[in-house]
């Protein structure tokens, strides 16, 4: 058995025939101490395998080739296995660089945040980190308020802000909280994160557009809790899905610490309007007591 082994083995390397399996599940120095050969008499072995193969392939009936065609025919079976296996590597590579970058970006990302970054630190970081994954000359990120305002800030890949400022959602309640526009963040659809900026963005669009290059613009949600929190607005030509596909798996996760940085920084905000607030109500108080105080006295 260990012999056939070793057998199937060598002429699998030398690509002899088609076996269907170019693996090697057994070591070929387990086999030839099993057999009780050297490496030097399998090197032997091997060197007559062609000519020792061409007259007993001829007896068998599987044609009249000579040992240069056997030749032949082993080196393009082995060219062929060599282009396919490259081709692997080559695609892993790219995926591994892909991820690499990705890796730094968000590792960049989270290094320029302190734990008390406010909201334009924040969304400077995520714009910065943006133009360096998307290839992109500019980007936009925006966190919407509570008040359903849209802070936004546009940042160069060069690390410079182009434009800051506030841009109110244009569709909003009767109760004056924004309705139509967040639904629309919050429900868009796509089969990646990449999403095209269409009708239900032109409030964000129309301010952001000047400063962003490309012929069409994509923007990414940034989500939490089901609701959408902010995003990321930049412009690129049509075939910019196709040109980002393969990436989607990576986008979405720089996505997430994206929206998890967010969130934690409007939070820490809400709550500082909120204790403002609890603070300013507590002075009226204060003052409503010492006057109801005088007016007793």
């Amino acid at each position: 058995v260990n012999i056939v082994t070793l057998a199937d083995t060598i002429v699998r390397q030398q690509h002899l025939g088609y076996s269907g399996n170019y693996t090697h599940a057994i070591p070929i120095p387990t086999l030839l101490d099993a057999i009780g050969l050297t490496v030097k008499q399998l090197d032997e072995i091997a060197q007559q395998l062609v000519t020792r193969i061409e007259p007993r392939a001829q007896a068998l009936g599987l044609g009249q080739s000579s040992s240069d065609d056997l030749y032949r025919q082993a080196l393009v079976r082995a060219n062929g296995e060599l282009a396919r296996m490259t081709d692997q590597l080559a695609a892993r590579n790219r995926k591994l660089s892909v991820r690499a970058k990705f890796f730094e970006a968000l590792s960049a990302f989270h290094g320029e945040l302190r734990p008390d970054a406010p909201p334009a630190t924040v969304l400077f970081a995520v714009a910065q980190t943006a133009t360096a994954v998307l290839d992109t000359p500019a980007a936009a990120a925006f966190s919407i308020g509570p008040s359903g305002g849209a802070e936004t800030l546009v940042v160069s890949r060069q690390g410079d802000v182009i434009q800051r400022g506030v841009v109110e959602i244009a569709s909003r309640g009767e109760s004056g909280e924004a309705s139509a526009s967040i639904d629309l963040l919050t429900t868009a659809s796509g089969d990646g994160p990449i999403r095209p900026a269409g009708v239900e963005m032109e409030w964000l669009t129309a301010a952001v557009a000047p400063r962003m290059g490309g012929a069409s613009l994509y923007w990414i949600a940034l989500v939490a809790d089901g609701v959408c929190i902010g995003g990321v607005v930049w412009g690129a030509s049509h075939e910019e899905p196709t040109r980002l596909s393969h990436q989607y798996t990576e986008l979405t996760a720089l996505a997430g610490g994206w929206s998890l940085a967010l969130r934690t920084c409007q939070i820490r905000e809400e709550s500082r309007i909120l204790n403002e607030q609890l603070a300013e109500a507590n002075r009226r108080l204060i003052g409503a007591q010492e006057e109801i105080m005088r007016a007793r006295m």
